[in-house]
């Protein structure tokens, strides 16, 4: 109880609180920080995100982001002493404010700010701006300008020992080699390199980028170069792999977010053949291992070093009767996510074994997939003896998305034997029906987080329409995009559960203001959805939801 009280007062700092009085003006269900907020983000703690999701430049829509630059300034370098500043009255006025007060005002702001506005207010600003305290979580971009001039190099330079967290994004045009030269020689305090936003190296990383990275950071515990090309286009896997490989390379890390392999031509075996193969006998105690879309055999991965460390694991193409029972002999995976899932059910059976599983995905499994509900039910079921030592006992958070043969005794299962849930996302599952769906919706109490989207006209989800009071007692956000509720009952629902938030569409949230004593609510959301979904993120199994 002592977890869940204090999970729902997190909650309590982005909707308004139960208790709290209703006054004129008031919005519901989120508080007015969401409103008031122009893209303000911070980096946040989430297995595999990119970093630079966090502080997107780019305006939020939908699920994708528009050609909107929210952060669209002219290029200033902040350590150019000509820099511009403000009226000598207005810097002789903030000056008079002692240092240890403009850093703790420094400490709540933006990052992007010490570079496009509190570096330009004076010069004791633009020094203050360089302490190393106030440069923990770093975003740059390697743009054509900024590595031909310098800038990002002396930047770097200048806040080096304050990083813990770098995220470095790419701009088309600028060239992939100068990178090597704008990284200064040692940079031993991040210990998290989020190089995912470089997807414009269509290249590859060369092994030159690949030697500097590895001198460089030598503190780096987690490495996250997702959508980004491992290899590099002229073919010299040979020489990478020893390099990536070493005995000296990355010798902290415990979190490996791997990047793709496109496709090219070199002597067999295939390039990414001879990467996994060495990556098989890396010895380094990982936790957290993802692969990329087209990576779809696994099989050294059960007789790797760090077999026994390994306790999250996410797979985005599995399609082989095989690479499921190898995945089986990890049993101290936590959390499993897989994704392009193709498999009969014999396959599903081996997932019984991972006991110590909190959080699962199945993302996909689509209309080719072989799983039937026969094979679901035999996946949830509990055996009546021994039944804390086999899964789903310990299951809390589970994404099983457009599984066309999940019937409704597959959700009996579910809901009968994973009463612990906290998260559930069902999306594109119409096929559970009525009977099913009322069977969640009355049996899993503890859910704090639901998506039932993609239901369509097929079913007009009466358990969700006609839910009562005492039915999911902790739910805080409830997604239903395209399915059959009009927004009018779900905007009694709103009425009734004032601090649940409830996303009818995408891209918005149902909100109301009270006025003269009665509630009226916008037809859109005017708040700012980058920063709420940050802060979402941050809750234990949000992540199901998207």
């Amino acid at each position: 109880m002592f977890v869940l009280s204090s999970i729902l007062s997190l909650f309590d700092a982005i909707t308004a609180s139960s208790v709290m009085e209703i006054y004129e003006g008031q919005t519901f269900p989120l508080v007015k920080q969401y409103y008031i907020m122009t893209e303000r983000y911070r980096f946040i703690e989430s297995s595999t995100r990119s970093l630079s999701m966090n502080f997107p430049s780019r305006a939020k829509k939908d699920r994708y982001y528009s050609d909107k630059e929210l952060h669209a300034k002219a290029y200033i370098d902040i350590f150019n002493n000509d820099a511009a500043t403000v009226s000598q009255d207005y810097s002789d006025h903030i000056n008079k404010l002692p240092d240890c007060i403009l850093l703790q005002v420094f400490r709540r702001l933006h990052p992007l700010d010490f570079v496009h506005s509190l570096s330009l207010v004076c010069k004791r600003w633009n020094l203050l701006v360089q302490y190393n305290g106030l440069w923990k979580d770093v975003r740059v971009t390697a743009s054509k300008q900024s590595l031909e001039t310098g800038a990002l190099r002396r930047f770097l330079t200048k806040v080096n020992n304050g990083i813990k967290r770098l995220s470095i994004d790419y701009s088309f045009g600028a060239q992939v080699s100068l990178i090597t030269g704008a990284l200064p020689k040692y940079m031993n305090t991040v210990t998290l390199l989020d190089m995912s936003g470089i997807e414009g190296f269509g290249e590859g990383i060369t092994v030159d980028l690949w030697q500097k990275l590895i001198e460089c950071f030598t503190n780096v515990e987690t490495l996250n170069i997702a959508r980004t090309n491992m290899l590099p286009l002229d073919g010299d896997v040979f020489a990478l792999i020893p390099l990536f490989f070493g005995e000296n390379s990355f010798r902290k890390i415990r979190r490996f977010i791997c990047g793709s392999f496109y496709p090219f031509e070199i002597p067999e075996p295939p390039a990414q053949e001879l990467f996994l193969s060495a990556l098989w006998r890396w010895n380094r105690p990982l936790e957290l291992l993802s692969f990329p879309r087209n990576v779809r055999e696994y099989p050294g991965i059960s007789k790797a070093p760090f077999a026994e460390t390994l306790t999250v694991l996410h797979l985005s193409d599995v399609q082989e009767e095989d690479d499921f029972m190898v995945i089986t002999e990890l049993i101290n995976l936590k959390e499993l996510f897989l994704g392009g899932l193709l498999g009969i059910d014999h396959s599903l059976v081996g997932i019984k074994k991972l006991s110590n599983l909190v959080h699962l995905h199945f993302n996909g499994c689509g209309e080719d997939g072989g799983f039937t509900d026969s094979g679901f039910v035999s996946l949830f079921e509990l055996p009546e003896a021994d039944e804390k030592n086999i899964f789903p006992s310990k299951l809390k958070h589970l994404k099983l998305v457009d599984c066309y043969r999940l019937y409704e005794r597959a959700a009996g299962a579910l809901a009968r034997n994973c009463l612990a849930l906290e998260s559930l996302n069902i999306s594109g599952n119409c096929s559970i029906g009525e009977s099913g769906l009322s069977t969640i919706v009355e049996t899993l109490r503890e859910l704090r987080f639901l998506n039932i989207s993609n239901f369509g006209d097929e079913m007009p989800c009466s358990a969700i329409r006609n839910i009562e009071d005492e039915s999911l007692p902790y739910l805080k956000y409830l997604r239903l995009h395209r399915t059959k509720i009009p927004e009018e009952v779900l905007r009694e629902l709103q009425l009734r559960r004032k601090n649940l938030i409830i996303s009818p569409r995408p891209d918005h949230i149902l909100t109301f203001t009270v006025h003269n004593g009665s509630p009226q609510f916008d037809e859109q959301f005017t708040g700012n959805m980058n920063s709420l979904e940050n802060d979402l993120l941050e809750q234990p199994g949000y992540c199901c939801m998207n």
